[in-house]
């Protein structure tokens, strides 16, 4: 074999390596950006997927065979950077408080706790103001941590913010 011949082979070879190792890390971080989660609501633990949201089209809710949890944003304007009402109403459950934790999907956006108030119809609200990317959407994932006593639960929601 030529000189010439055994740098393309080891040029060809060095590419494939790149081109695997990027392969790869696509799939971890995909495998870590789409997580399942075991939400308890009830009395009931069940292991489902993250659940999806769009609030521009409907609310979001969780639910098994004994409980449901409904997550909203009661504004027309659902975008980063302006102040976001959120409200989530639950059927079956009589939590004490609740809060939602907000983590940035694509890159971690700091701490974003929101406590949320009870209301006296039974729901919770509470509002805050998400960062994001301009011009870009940003996917948050929204933990929320419903307390009952000393029994916590959680409830996962995926949504996308422009």
């Amino acid at each position: 074999m030529s000189k010439s011949s055994t740098n393309l082979l080891l040029k060809l070879l060095s590419t494939l390596l790149l081109i695997a190792l990027l392969g790869a890390i696509w799939w971890f971080a995909k495998a870590q950006t789409t997580p399942t989660a075991t939400v308890a609501i009830g009395d009931t633990s069940q292991s489902l997927p993250t659940i999806e949201c769009d609030f521009k089209q409907q609310l979001c809710s969780s639910a098994n065979s004994s409980s449901q949890v409904d997550l909203s944003i009661d504004s027309q304007q659902i975008k980063s950077f302006v102040p976001l009402p959120f409200k989530l109403e639950f059927t079956g459950l009589n939590p004490d408080t609740v809060s939602i934790d907000f983590q940035g999907i694509e890159m971690f956006m700091g701490a974003n706790l929101l406590q949320l108030n009870k209301q006296t119809d039974g729901s919770f609200t509470g509002t805050i103001t998400l960062a994001g990317h301009a011009g870009h959407h940003m996917t948050w994932r929204a933990v929320v941590k419903m307390t009952k006593a000393d029994n916590i639960q959680e409830a996962h929601f995926v949504f996308k913010l422009m």
